[in-house]
């Protein structure tokens, strides 16, 4: 067989359906994958980062690790670009490249770069294949690799004279655990589980934080059943909604520099924060601040070396989530819960008042358009089964703080990359296509990638994507407004663009909003359309997010 059709079957092999890359370089593996495989979808993109954005919100959304694809040279350096989003985001991607044959190395080969080292820092493992009949065995160690332990991308690099020759094969099997993740439940050790538990029982004001670890391990209902048998608040970070329903009365909402300032209240005032797979980087944690220094912690975490990295630890657990908690759960975590009364009282109230707080915002009927005024009627008209992903920055403070997730994984955001939202939702949404999805971007992230457009309309691939308009981007600008006295907006704004007319001409429809009052009705029609949409939403580029950077600067209660 021809290496090129080795890859493909190993890739069958391992459930691949969808496949997204940018064309050029070893070509032979999409005419063997036309000719061997057509159940694997082939997603030709516009750009290679794009690429490999679909593949990570694909792998998101399927719980299964994303392939994506880049030719020789400067496409592997743009695929390294957006596998750098997965990596922060702890997604398991196989990011496949071509890399020209060694004869022709070092001679000023067309396109010809050392484009290895480009995926050194953004992969979990970076191997080139220079032989054919290594093929099966680094695929199998490709998928080995990203999905365990905490799941990261991996590169493989494939010469091309080794996907063009033949060879003899006597093992096309392929690991099915690790066709998808967690493809095995680490357990922890029982001695810490009980220091757990103890340190639980006798804590006056605890609080649980739920990061993406948690969702990763898909262990919503083991979080929201240890919070209602230990009668302990939750919160979570951005990428940890879902963990519990944010309409659960024990659910305090989103903490850390993106936040509901309850949350971060909540936080500030408990005696034990337990963990249960969070990074505890600075997002999280309003730059370190939050917890207070001197609280007690206990942290679970599927990953060693992330136990005690930024807060000293009472008891550490190396351990899945879900499993974790099932030992706490079925060892009796209930012990405690009677005192605790006064503190759920505390944090209910809190929440309440916030809520009231934000509804009177997100009514706001003021022109230009309010963000809160947006995210609210697009609570309303998505319904339970809908799906949001959101892009970072502020499209990432808006739609993570204001809008109200069941118990689930149903919101996504960038880890960092600005201009994933639009790629990632259709990776989304080819993952899910009975789901309603939208993409909460602004003007800035949404110019990243809007030549996609094309892509989702010929690949039956609707999603609503729902731009925050307002010209700017705007941490940057707030940042030149209040920290540096108003210098600076070169660096921050933009021409008023109709991205609206703009996605009419891929084909799409395209809605431009200015008017409170139409949104709804607009992002109501836009989901009953079947058809990808955008829904340009004029909004005020003085409007400050729900960030505590600007904490001075906003309504107290919110």
């Amino acid at each position: 067989m021809k290496g090129a059709a080795v890859l493909v079957e190993m890739l069958e092999r391992y459930g691949v359906r969808s496949f997204f890359f940018m064309s050029g370089g070893p070509t032979r593996i999409f005419s063997e994958m036309s000719e061997r495989t057509p159940q694997i979808r082939q997603v030709l993109t516009h750009s290679e980062k794009a690429a490999a954005y679909m593949a990570d919100g694909y792998s998101r959304a399927s719980y299964r690790p994303g392939v994506c694809f880049g030719q020789v040279g400067p496409g592997a350096s743009n695929l390294a670009a957006g596998v750098a989003e997965a990596y922060l985001a702890s997604t398991p991607l196989v990011a496949l490249t071509g890399v020209r044959q060694p004869e022709v190395l070092n001679r000023n080969a067309y396109q010809e770069l050392e484009q290895m080292r480009f995926f050194d820092a953004v992969t979990k493992w970076n191997v080139l294949v220079s032989r054919t009949t290594r093929i099966p065995d680094v695929i199998r160690g490709a998928f080995r690799v990203a999905t365990s332990g905490r799941p990261r991308p991996v590169h493989v690099g494939l010469q091309v004279d080794a996907v063009d020759a033949d060879a003899d094969f006597a093992d096309l099997s392929a690991d099915k655990e690790n066709s998808h993740y967690p493809p095995r439940r680490i357990i922890p050790d029982l001695s810490a589980v009980k220091d757990a538990l103890a340190l639980l029982k006798v804590a006056r004001r605890p609080v649980i934080v739920a990061g993406g670890g948690a969702v990763v391990s898909q262990a919503w209902g083991e979080v929201t059943t240890l919070a209602e048998q230990a009668s302990v608040p939750v919160t979570t970070t951005l990428s940890g909604k879902g963990a519990i329903s944010e309409d659960h009365p024990l659910s305090v909402g989103v903490m850390g520099r993106y936040s509901r300032r309850c949350a971060n209240d909540i936080v500030k005032e408990s005696d034990m924060v337990f963990y249960v797979g969070c990074k505890v980087g600075n997002l999280s944690t309003d730059g370190w601040t939050l917890p207070p220094k001197g609280t007690k912690i206990v942290q679970v975490d599927i990953e060693a070396t992330e136990i005690g990295r930024n807060y000293p630890v009472e008891v550490g657990i190396l351990g899945d989530a879900k499993t974790t908690l099932s030992m706490m759960l079925s060892m009796g975590a209930s012990g405690g819960a009677h005192s605790r009364a006064q503190w759920v009282g505390l944090s209910k109230r809190r929440v309440k008042a916030w809520k009231e707080a934000a509804l009177k915002l997100m009514q706001s009927s003021k022109v230009p358009v309010s963000a809160y005024r947006v995210v609210h009627e697009l609570q309303k008209a998505l319904g339970k089964d809908g799906v949001v992903v959101a892009d970072t920055g502020y499209a990432a403070a808006w739609g993570g703080v204001l809008y109200s997730t069941r118990q689930g994984r149903n919101f996504y955001r960038s880890a960092g990359s600005l201009g994933w939202a639009f790629p990632g939702s259709l990776g989304v949404k080819l993952a899910l296509p009975d789901r309603q999805v939208v993409c909460l971007t602004g003007d800035g992230g949404f110019g990243y990638h809007l030549t996609e457009l094309e892509t989702s309309v010929r690949h039956g691939a609707p999603v609503v994507v729902v731009v925050l308009n307002n010209g700017t981007l705007a941490f940057e600008r707030h940042d030149f407004k209040f920290f540096l006295g108003g210098k600076g907006y070169e660096a921050s704004d933009y021409l008023d663009t109709n991205f609206a007319a703009i996605a009419r001409a891929f084909g799409c429809a395209g809605v431009k909003v200015k008017a409170p009052g139409d949104i709804g009705g607009t992002i109501d029609g836009a989901l009953r359309s079947g058809k990808t949409t955008v829904v340009d939403v004029a909004t005020d580029p003085e409007e400050l997010g729900p960030v505590t950077d600007y904490q001075e600067y906003v309504p107290k209660a919110v």
